[in-house]
């Protein structure tokens, strides 16, 4: 064997170890900035639409199991699987109590996030230091300090898009049961926990190349694909229903039917554009401020940017943010910032590949401060928040917070 023979198992082991170290580092960064976030709350949580319209109440109800209901299921359909495993094993099989379980659950799921986003980019290519960098810069944001800590599963929903999105990249399948089946996998992996991120999947089937040539060539290519496509997107919503049902068996309450939408039109406010609210990405607490203004501004530009500079193939991934952006702009209004969590992660990766694109090996330098600065401010906003809403008589203890 030559030198040149040898040296290249030597680069990929070298490669690998680099990838689970920063891997490793990703996930303790994001474990640790959770943690001290919800630190500083701990044994307490905002009220019920105290901030940005969370639903703190129900949701604690729902993991705890004190609830009579578990309606929302028609537009969270495998949510209930989350609630499941906080009463089986964090709740009955650790035995911890609410106060240190849900947060705990919540961080974790926040944590997914982190580490999903490190593997999305390496996947698209994107340097293993600019991969972690991103991923660092995830942790920073508001949305992470913020929805990270409080009970929501909205984490959940931003991890379900980057389960889509790996599935969904990547190497062709090398048999054709595994062409077929993989797409369906990922539908229903971006509809499981929020039904609207569905659409990740949509935007990645579309030929978005034929629209160089005009809107009637895009038309005819991507009705030529549907005979393939919505057979796999039938087959997607029967796993959904598959999976959905059998949670009934452990919660043993009503369960929303999933995609039960007409009760959704009283969300919908398209008389007034939130658009200060629904561009809260990055955010800094509160929204509305002229920080996060600039920031918000920003990263929709980068948004924008990446259309331009990354191929067609992947414009579905700046595409499903924008999207996530006008849709709250309208539905839920001035509580947008309630569902940025589902678009945020591939708001960084979409701005991790611009990076990658423009800055190259500089990305990671230029994303570190950044990200370090961000995250120092919303940790001091979050605290001002929690010391705002105990004067205001906003914060509530878990006990007083299940009985909502």
């Amino acid at each position: 064997m030559t030198s040149s023979e040898t040296a290249i198992p030597a680069r990929r082991t070298s490669a690998a170890t680099t990838d689970a170290v920063l891997f490793t580092l990703v996930i303790a960064a994001a474990v640790s900035i959770g943690w001290i976030a919800a630190s500083a709350a701990f044994g307490t949580i905002p009220a019920q639409n105290a901030l940005f319209g969370a639903d703190t109440g129900r949701v604690l109800g729902n993991l705890t199991g004190h609830t009579d209901s578990y309606y929302r299921l028609k537009v969270h359909p495998w949510q209930g699987w989350i609630c499941i495993f906080y009463q089986l094993v964090i709740a009955r099989g650790l035995g911890l109590a609410p106060e240190i379980g849900v947060p705990a659950l919540s961080v974790a799921m926040a944590t997914g996030c982190a580490g999903l986003i490190y593997l999305v980019l390496r996947r698209l290519a994107v340097g293993p230091w600019a991969a972690a960098s991103f991923a660092l810069l995830f942790c920073s944001t508001a949305g992470f300090v913020f929805w990270g800590t409080v009970p929501e599963s909205h984490m959940a929903g931003g991890a379900s898009t980057l389960v889509a999105v790996l599935l969904m990249t990547g190497a062709n399948p090398r048999s054709a049961s595994a062409a077929f089946w993989r797409p369906v996998l990922a539908f229903s992996a971006g509809l499981s926990i929020v039904v609207t991120n569905g659409v990740v999947w949509v935007l990645r089937q579309l030929e978005f190349e034929p629209l160089r040539a005009g809107l009637r060539p895009f038309l005819a290519a991507n009705l030529a694909k549907a005979r393939i496509e919505w057979p796999q997107a039938a087959w997607g919503i029967a796993l959904i229903f598959a999976v959905w049902a059998p949670q009934w068996l452990f919660l043993r309450k009503r369960i929303g039917i999933p995609f039960n939408f007409l009760e959704e039109r009283h969300y919908f406010e398209v008389g007034s554009l939130s658009w200060k609210w629904s561009l809260h990405v990055f955010g800094v607490l509160p929204p509305g401020s002229a920080a996060g203004a600039v920031l918000s501004i920003a990263c929709v530009l980068g948004l924008i940017a990446a259309l331009r500079l990354l191929r067609p193939q992947t414009w579905f991934i700046p595409l499903f943010p924008l999207f996530g952006m006008a849709l709250h702009a309208v539905y839920g209004g001035d509580s947008a910032f309630l569902f940025a969590p589902n678009y945020l992660p591939l708001t960084i990766v979409a701005l991790g590949l611009v990076a990658e694109k423009t800055l190259a090996k500089w990305s990671a330098a230029a994303v570190l401060p950044l990200a370090a600065a961000l995250l120092f401010f919303n940790l001091q906003q979050w605290h001002g928040a929690l010391h705002a809403l105990a004067a205001a008589g906003q914060l509530k203890t878990y006990a007083a917070a299940l009985q909502y």
